[in-house]
């Protein structure tokens, strides 16, 4: 009864945002959108363990943007939403968690200007503990990057980030975390349409009652337009990382993102990188980890996508030594009934296959989901 309650609800609040008014005028440049999202799925191992547990849960996301600057040169975006979700049998595991975000950017011939700042709770699974549970964290997110004009082929890009991460009642051995992240780039314009670039990044990773770690990313690339279909940006280089309670380690870093357009219609969506993190217990990790994405409009009213991404996680400075290779693909239709309102159906399938006891799953999942904005 109560399902049936619920998902009752989630489909009245979804036709009644529907026909709402599309949006109200705050003042010159700026409008408000209220936005929402419902849906239901269908997950065969909710808690990402070996030991499998299903259940069907539900989900509405009210939520309200705000957006300012629109033929300005500072532009605003302020997005705010509370997720609610409702498991149908393990209704421990229900949650209302809020999240907002706020992004800017300022632009002028010859410099640009973004600035970024987030607050998300979650409650969701972490491959690196499987087994232990939904894991609560409250994650916060700052940050400001901008390239400015030097001469007329080359260009200086400097920023600064800040990511904070907290466990929520630390559950597992897990550790909270706060990352602070200064990259240095410069760019050289190889031709109209394509720059050469070196960069330096580096990052201190602070660990509560740990040690952390110092990294220092070494690298060169490129980005552009490097043909009529292929566009984006790639680096390779070293990654060096110290850390006072053990020995300094040296690998091989990659950072790379590729868009290709086949055809006016589909696009693919490339990703491949080599780099260092932290797990959710303070380990040292190496993380290789590749992603393609393609999209397709089938015609009026229907899109296609697919996706899929690979990552290999090595554990470092741990014994027994710990690998794991996480799969995950998806494959889903969207349907766009107006510019207010769209509804997607999605399978996704996970997988993470480890070394390590206990640390194996795998994972089905079925969705359907509304979305609006106006």
């Amino acid at each position: 009864m109560k399902k049936s309650i619920l998902w009752g609800t989630i489909l009245i609040s979804a036709s009644s945002m529907a026909v709402a008014a599309p949006f109200l005028a705050l003042g010159d440049g700026a409008e408000l959108f209220l936005t929402g999202t419902a849906g239901v799925k269908f997950d065969d191992n909710i808690l990402s363990s070996p030991g499998k547990i299903s259940d069907t849960i539900f989900n509405l996301t009210p939520g309200l943007e705000v957006s300012a600057g629109k033929n300005a040169q500072i532009k605003t975006l302020l997005d705010y939403n509370e997720a609610i979700t409702r498991y149908d049998k393990t209704t421990v595991l229900n949650t209302n968690l809020a999240h907002v975000s706020l992004n800017s950017n300022y632009s002028d011939n010859k410099s640009v200007v973004y600035v970024n700042a987030s607050y998300n709770e979650n409650n969701q699974n972490s491959p690196t503990l499987s087994g232990a549970g939904l894991l609560r964290t409250n994650v916060t997110d700052a940050g400001i990057t901008g390239e400015s004009e030097i001469t007329q082929k080359t260009k200086l890009g400097l920023g600064f980030t800040y990511d904070k991460t907290h466990y929520v009642n630390n559950p597992a051995g897990t550790v909270d975390d706060k990352i602070y992240t200064v990259p240095i780039d410069v760019y050289y314009e190889y031709t109209p349409k394509v720059s050469l670039l070196a960069g330096l990044r580096y990052r201190d990773t602070k660990l509560q009652g740990l040690s952390g770690y110092k990294d220092y990313y070494y690298s060169v690339g490129a980005r552009g337009d490097f043909t009529p279909l292929l566009s984006g940006e790639f680096g390779v280089g070293i990654n060096e990382r110290t850390s006072p309670t053990a020995s300094n380690q040296s690998s091989f870093g990659l950072n790379s993102s590729l868009n290709y357009k086949y055809s006016q219609k589909t696009t693919f969506t490339v990703s491949l990188n080599d780099d260092t993190g932290a797990s959710s217990n303070g380990q040292s990790q190496e993380i290789l980890s590749f992603s393609a994405h393609a999209d397709t409009i089938m015609n009026a009213v229907w899109k296609g996508f697919a996706g899929a991404s690979y990552n290999n996680t090595k554990y470092k400075n741990v014994a027994p030594a710990r690998t794991d290779n996480y799969y995950e693909g998806d494959i889903g239709v969207t349907y766009v009934y107006s510019l207010l309102l769209n509804v997607s159906a999605t399978y996704s399938y996970r997988k993470n296959d480890s070394n390590a006891v206990g640390q194996s799953f795998n994972d089905n999942l079925v969705s359907i989901t509304a979305v609006v904005r106006y």
